[in-house]
C-alpha cells in the first residue's frame, strides 16, 4: 500500500464508530478542479439503516454498488458507505474496483460544507481554575482545592547539571551559564532538600550577587546596593530555562500528576466561558455528534503547562477534547528531520526547555507519539472539528507552522485546507488571535513607538533585555515590529491585535496597517471576541464577550508622513454586519443565526477616563462618549494630537451590558506642526 493508502487508513483509524477502514479514494469533480474524496466503510444494523436485505450475505455484487448513491452519509471527511457487516480482504479489492464505475449520480452528492469560521479572542477570558482562583465564585473556590495551583521547585545536583546544560546556553552572554551554575549550588546549599515556590527562587536569585575573590576564588553573598546582580542580567526565556530545569512533578494524593482544574460555571465573568461556548458551536456545526477538538499550546513558553487548562476547559463544554503538541521542537523532529531518537535534546535546542519528562511524563509520552507518527501530526487538522490556538507569544507559535525559509509545513497545509473548505472551525486568544495575521502579523511593540515612525520588519527584540541591557542592534525591547510574511493567514488580507483598548494599541494597529497595504484590521478588547465568516465574498463579522473589538480600514486619502489616518468601527456585541467591498455594511436581516451568538454581555465594561489616546481604555472611552455630529481629541505624546469624529453615516447601537457600538468613525493622528494632513 502506498503513502496515499497509508495516510488513508490514519484517519480511517480515527473514525468514530465500528468501521473497518477506507475502502476507496473518489476524485470527485469540484469547481474547475479535482479533490480527492475518502470513502470510509462503516458496519452498521440492518434495523437502523435498512440497507442489506439478508444479514447472512457476506459478500458485495454489482448490485449493491448501484445503491451507492442511496447508501452514502455525507460527513465532515468525506462520504460513508454504511453496510451491515465488515468487509473481507477480497471484498475490499472488489469494492475498490466497483465504486470506480458506481452510477453517476454519486457525483450529484456533494458534502455540503460549512463557512469557513473563526472565533477570536482578545485575551484575558477570565475563566475560573484552580490556578486563578481570583476569577472564581467564592462558593466554588474550595472545591478546587485538590487542584494544581502552582509549580514548586527543589534544587540538587541532578537539576543544576540540567540548568547548566551548554546547549541552553550557546546564544547567552558568556556570565550567564557559570554565573547560574554558582548562584544554584548556594541556593541548594540554602534551601537544602526543601521544596520551595517561584517567589522563593525568584527572591533568592535576585538579591544574591557573586563576589571574585583573590586566586579566582567566588563566593554569594546578599547584593548591595550598585551591584550587579546575575538573575537581572538574564533574558526572560533565560530565567525561564533555569526554573524548568529545577521544577518538581506536583503529585496528587494517590501519585498520580496533580492537574490544573476548571469549573466553568464558577467564573465571575461569564463572557470568557461564552466565547468558548462560541467556538464550541461554531465546531459542532461541522460534527456529527459529540464534536471533536483540539488545541495548540506552542505560544507557551512552556506549552506542556497550559495542557490541562485547556483540556478541561473544553472537555467541559460536551466536547472530545485532544492536545495537538506541535511546537517548534516537533516541528523540527518531524518536518527538518531531526528525528525522534532524543526530543529532549531537541527541547533543549529548539525551546530552551529542560527536563518536561520529569514534570510531565504523560505529557511527554503524548508528546513523542505524535513524533513517532509524523502523518497523524500533520494529518490532524483533518481529523477534528474545530482548532483553538491558545494564548501566549505569536512568534512561538508561528514557529511551530513555518520552516526557514517561511515556508508552511504539512500540518499548516493541512489546517488551511480544511479550513478553506469550511471542514475546520478556527479559535484562538490572545497570541492565539495575533497569529491568525495574513500579512506584517504584529509581534511587538507599544503604541508610543508607533509615534516614531514605522515598524521594523524584524523578529521581536527579546523580553527581558532592557532590564538585562542586552538588547540587540541598539532595538529597545518596547519596539513595533512586525513579521512581512504574516502568520498562519486563514483570513486574507486581514491582520488582528489583541489586549487592545486594555493596552492602549489603537495607535500601533493602525501604523501597522497603515504600513502592510492590508484592507483590514481588528484589535479584539479583553474578554471579548470576534465572530468572523466567510461568505463568497463578504466576510460576516460580529462581536462577542464582555467589552468590544476595533475595526480598521485605511483612509482614502493617502498618509503623509506625520500624518496617520484610518476609517474606524467599534464592535460590540448585539449587531451583525458584512465587511465586502472594502465596506462594513449592516446584514440583512434573518441573514442566519450567526448573530443569535453574540448576544450575551456580563460584567459592565471597563472604560477608562483620559486625555491622551497612549493611556490604557482612552480611545474606548472616547467612543463612549462621543455624539454624532462632533468631534472629540487627546493628546498622543508630547506633540500629536489624535481626532475622533462621526460624521452622519455613523450607525451606534447598544450591547446587553451597556456599551455602545458605532461605525464609520474617522480618526486622525498628526502632528501639531502638521500642515499637510489631508482633510
Amino acid at each position: 500500500m502506498g503513502n496515499t493508502g497509508k495516510r488513508a487508513d490514519a484517519r480511517a483509524a480515527r473514525f468514530r464508530g465500528p468501521k473497518t477502514m477506507v475502502d476507496g479514494l473518489f476524485v470527485e469533480p469540484f469547481g474547475q478542479v479535482e479533490r480527492v474524496v475518502p470513502v470510509f466503510v462503516r458496519s452498521v444494523g440492518a434495523e437502523d439503516h435498512g440497507l442489506v436485505s439478508s444479514p447472512a450475505r457476506s459478500f458485495i455484487t454489482a448490485a449493491d454498488v448501484r445503491q451507492v448513491p442511496a447508501m452514502l452519509h455525507c460527513q465532515k471527511r468525506g462520504f460513508v458507505l454504511m453496510l451491515e457487516h465488515p468487509l473481507a480482504t477480497s471484498e475490499r479489492c472488489m469494492l475498490r474496483c466497483l465504486l470506480k464505475l458506481a452510477v453517476p449520480a454519486l457525483w450529484m452528492l456533494p458534502c455540503a460544507a460549512a463557512q469557513p469560521e473563526l472565533v477570536l479572542a482578545g485575551g484575558a477570558l477570565g475563566i475560573c481554575s484552580s490556578m486563578s482562583v481570583r476569577q472564581c465564585q467564592a462558593p466554588v473556590r474550595s472545591s478546587l482545592a485538590d487542584g494544581r495551583t502552582g509549580s514548586r521547585y527543589r534544587v540538587d545536583d541532578n537539576r543544576i547539571s540540567a540548568a547548566t546544560d551548554p546547549i541552553l546556553w550557546r546564544e547567552s552572554a558568556d556570565f550567564a551559564r557559570p554565573a547560574m551554575s554558582v548562584l544554584l549550588v548556594a541556593m541548594k546549599e540554602s534551601f537544602g532538600n526543601r521544596s520551595v515556590e517561584e517567589s522563593d527562587v525568584r527572591a533568592y536569585m535576585e538579591s544574591h550577587c557573586i563576589e571574585s575573590k583573590v586566586g579566582g576564588i567566588e563566593r554569594v553573598r546578599t547584593c548591595r546596593r550598585g551591584d550587579p546582580v546575575p538573575w537581572k542580567l538574564l533574558l526572560d526565556d533565560e530565567q525561564a530555562t533555569v526554573l524548568s530545569a529545577i521544577q518538581e512533578f506536583d503529585a496528587s494524593g494517590d501519585g498520580e500528576r496533580r492537574r490544573e482544574r476548571v469549573n466553568l460555571t464558577g467564573s465571575v465573568d461569564a463572557a470568557g466561558v461564552d466565547i468558548l461556548k462560541a467556538f464550541r458551536a461554531a465546531s459542532a456545526a461541522r460534527a456529527d455528534g459529540r464534536p471533536r477538538i483540539a488545541f495548540v499550546t506552542a505560544s507557551g513558553v512552556d506549552n506542556f503547562d497550559a495542557v490541562d487548562f485547556y483540556q478541561a476547559a473544553l472537555s467541559g463544554l460536551d466536547a472530545e477534547v485532544s492536545w495537538w503538541p506541535i511546537d517548534a521542537a516537533l516541528h523540527a523532529a518531524v518536518f527538518k528531520g531531526e528525528g525522534c531518537a532524543d526530543l529532549e535534546h531537541t527541547r533543549r535546542l529548539h525551546l530552551k526547555l529542560p527536563a518536561r519528562d520529569r514534570v510531565y511524563p504523560d505529557l511527554v509520552q503524548e508528546y513523542e507519539r505524535f513524533c513517532s507518527e509524523p502523518d497523524a501530526l500533520a494529518s490532524l487538522p483533518d481529523q477534528v472539528d474545530g482548532i483553538f490556538f491558545a494564548g501566549g507569544d505569536q512568534w512561538r507559535m508561528r514557529r511551530a507552522f513555518f520552516d526557514a525559509a517561511d515556508q508552511p509545513n504539512p500540518a499548516l497545509q493541512t489546517l488551511r485546507r480544511a479550513f478553506q473548505q469550511g471542514r475546520l472551525a478556527i479559535g484562538g486568544t490572545s497570541a492565539g488571535m495575533a497569529v491568525q495575521s495574513a500579512a506584517s502579523m504584529l509581534s511587538n511593540g507599544e503604541s508610543a513607538m508607533a509615534l516614531e515612525g514605522p515598524a521594523l520588519r524584524m523578529p521581536p527584540t527579546a523580553f527581558g533585555c532592557t532590564r538585562a541591557g542586552r538588547c540587540e542592534r541598539g532595538v529597545p525591547e518596547q519596539a513595533l515590529t512586525v513579521w512581512p510574511a504574516g502568520g498562519l493567514g486563514l483570513v486574507p488580507g486581514m491582520l488582528f491585535d489583541t489586549h487592545f483598548s486594555e493596552r492602549a494599541r489603537e495607535i500601533r494597529l493602525m501604523r501597522v496597517l497603515s504600513d502592510s497595504g492590508l484592507g483590514l484590521a481588528a484589535g479584539a478588547d479583553e474578554a471579548s471576541a470576534l465572530l468572523i465568516r466567510l461568505d463568497e465574498g463578504a466576510i460576516q463579522l460580529s462581536a462577542l464577550g464582555r467589552s468590544g473589538v476595533w475595526l480598521f480600514q485605511p483612509a482614502e486619502s493617502a498618509d503623509a508622513s506625520d500624518c496617520l489616518q484610518a476609517r474606524a468601527h467599534y464592535l460590540v456585541p448585539g449587531r451583525l454586519f458584512n465587511w465586502q467591498d472594502d465596506k462594513l455594511m449592516p446584514a440583512p436581516e434573518g441573514t442566519d443565526d450567526f448573530d443569535a451568538q453574540s448576544n450575551t454581555g456580563h460584567a459592565t465594561g471597563r472604560v477608562g477616563k483620559s486625555g491622551s489616546a497612549l493611556d490604557d481604555g482612552a480611545m474606548r472611552a472616547a467612543v463612549q462618549a462621543l455624539r454624532p455630529g462632533r468631534t472629540t481629541s487627546l493628546s498622543a505624546g508630547k506633540d500629536r494630537q489624535v481626532t475622533l469624529s462621526a460624521d452622519s453615516s455613523s450607525e451606534h447601537w447598544r450591547s446587553p451590558n451597556g456599551l455602545i457600538g458605532r461605525t464609520n468613525l474617522a480618526i486622525t493622528l498628526r502632528s501639531s506642526r502638521s500642515t499637510a494632513c489631508p482633510k
